[in-house]
Order: structure tokens, then C-alpha cells, then sequence
């Protein structure tokens, strides 16, 4: 259980130190590279180097496209919690479990129980919900938050998390045998760093100066946190089971960001957002069945 107690903590700090970010101006893409330069440092170091060996082709394609996912998906979570607040940016992309559940519907015929089913339409329900405006905009939204905008870049971080969860899905499915999970989020991490590297050094010769230190800092302490999160969402797998750490996990870390937010942010999500957040938590319960 304190494992999975971890892997909460730092999933809710990494929704926070985003939030601080985008509250100090930080340049978005500095952070989110460098938090993947020290995730990959990190991997790199637990996994005692970094030869790849013969992984197979497939797998690096996988890891590729993940890479690229983690950039967009981060940008993305980056962005929302800025429009949307941290709670509801938080609760969409934890919602994104449903995306996995459905593909493995479909691609590995793995049919859902009814109970699952029901998690599915709720959480449906629930990425509609906090999609919706209230009648004024979360404190930390600025008079350039349309009301279309922040729908579709809410759906886009709901689409791009389920997508990853997808892809890990794969890995176990097609090549958890033959490589290891270390080895896969190496890759993983140095593609995204090796993608978000060239646009981060663009932003800074827009600016014509070097990125802030304190966007680099923020991006080391993020990267940290982000793979103590991973470690310890394993390790708790490894002490309970995943049908369990999963959606108690969706749940804690979401209820954790809404709580967050309004105490420390003043946030204050609209009625059909509390509503989404209530039928997100059900959702998640459900899908543990």
C-alpha cells in the first residue's frame, strides 16, 4: 500500500509543478525536456547503462510513437491546466483509462464486464461533463480561453493519454517477453527528449536568449517526479494487482488535483464540472470491476 500511497504523491506533484509553471510563465517545451532528460538519465542509471542491444524493430517503432505522444500529451496537460484548471485537466486525462479498456475490446478480444461497460458510458459522460464552461472562467484562465478551444484541447489530452495507455497495453501484449519494461521507457524517454530537444532550442532563438535556469530546474524536478511515478505505479502492481492499483489510483490522484487545486489555486470547477468529477470517480470504480 505505501507504494501505491507514492505513486499517488507524485502524480499529484507533477499536476502541480505544471500548474506552477504555467503560473510563472516558464517556457512550456524547456520544462517538458527537461524533465525527459532526467527521466532518461534516471532509466539509464537504474538500468546500468545505455545500450540497447537487439531490441526488436517493432518495439522501437512502438516506443517512437510513444515518445512522440508524451511530448504532445504533456504540452497538452501543460496547456489545459492553464485553461481549465488542474483538477479538470487532471480528471481527463485519468478518465483516458477508458481508451485502453475499449481497445482491448476491440484489438485483443478481451470483452468488458458489465460492470466495465458501465464505466465506460460514465466516463464518457464524464469527459463531456468537465468539457462543458461554467459561467465564469477557472481563475487562471485569460480572456483568450474560447469555449471551443478548451473542448477540443481537453478531448486531444483525453485522445493522447488513452493512446499511450494503449501503447503500453501493446508492449505487454506483443513484447513484455522479450524486452524488458526498463528498456522500453529508456527508449521511450530518449525519443521524446531527442524530440522536444530541436523545439526547445528554436523557442530560445525566437527569444534570442538561453532557456531561464528556473525552466530547466523545474523540468529536472519534474522529470524526477514523473519517474517516481512510474516506478512506484509498478511496484505497487507488484504488491497488489493491477485491477486494483489502477482505478484506486485514477481515483486518488484525481480526487487529489481537484483537492489541490481549490485549496492552494481557488479553483472552483462550474456545476456540470463537479457533476464530471463525481461521474469520473463512479467511472473508475466501475472499470475496477
Amino acid at each position: 500500500m505505501s507504494h501505491l500511497l507514492l505513486a499517488v504523491a507524485c502524480s499529484v506533484a507533477v499536476a502541480a509543478i505544471f500548474k506552477v509553471a504555467e503560473l510563472r510563465g516558464l517556457d512550456r517545451m524547456t520544462v517538458i525536456t527537461a524533465n525527459y532528460a532526467a527521466a532518461a538519465a534516471i532509466s539509464a542509471g537504474l538500468r546500468g547503462g545505455v545500450g540497447l542491444g537487439d531490441l526488436p524493430l517493432g518495439l522501437v517503432a512502438l516506443a517512437v510513437v510513444q515518445g512522440a505522444l508524451f511530448i504532445a500529451g504533456y504540452a497538452w496537460f501543460a496547456a489545459a491546466i492553464r485553461r481549465a484548471g488542474v483538477g479538470l485537466a487532471t480528471a481527463v486525462m485519468r478518465l483516458s483509462v477508458v481508451v485502453p479498456v475499449g481497445a482491448s475490446w476491440a484489438v485483443w478480444r478481451e470483452p468488458p464486464t458489465p460492470l466495465q461497460i458501465l464505466g465506460l458510458v460514465l466516463g464518457g459522460a464524464a469527459v463531456i461533463l468537465v468539457s462543458l464552461p461554467g459561467r465564469a472562467a477557472p481563475p487562471t484562465a485569460g480572456p483568450a480561453s474560447p469555449r471551443r478551444g478548451r473542448t477540443l484541447l481537453l478531448a486531444a489530452l483525453f485522445v493522447t493519454a488513452g493512446a499511450v495507455d494503449t501503447i503500453n497495453k501493446a508492449f505487454d501484449e506483443h513484447f513484455a517477453e522479450g524486452a524488458s519494461k526498463a528498456d522500453f521507457l529508456f527508449v521511450v524517454f530518449l525519443v521524446a527528449l531527442g524530440l522536444g530537444l530541436p523545439i526547445a532550442i528554436r523557442n530560445a532563438r525566437d527569444r534570442s536568449r538561453p532557456p531561464a535556469g528556473r525552466s530547466i530546474t523545474t523540468g529536472l524536478l519534474l522529470g524526477t517526479v514523473n519517474y517516481g511515478s512510474a516506478h512506484f505505479l509498478l511496484a505497487a502492481v507488484a504488491d497488489l494487482s493491477g485491477p486494483v492499483v489502477f482505478p484506486a489510483n485514477g481515483i486518488a490522484v484525481l480526487l487529489g488535483a481537484a483537492l489541490l487545486g481549490a485549496i492552494v489555486w481557488g479553483e472552483r470547477p462550474s456545476r456540470p464540472a463537479q457533476l464530471g468529477l463525481a461521474a469520473a470517480v463512479a467511472a473508475l470504480a466501475c472499470l475496477a470491476g
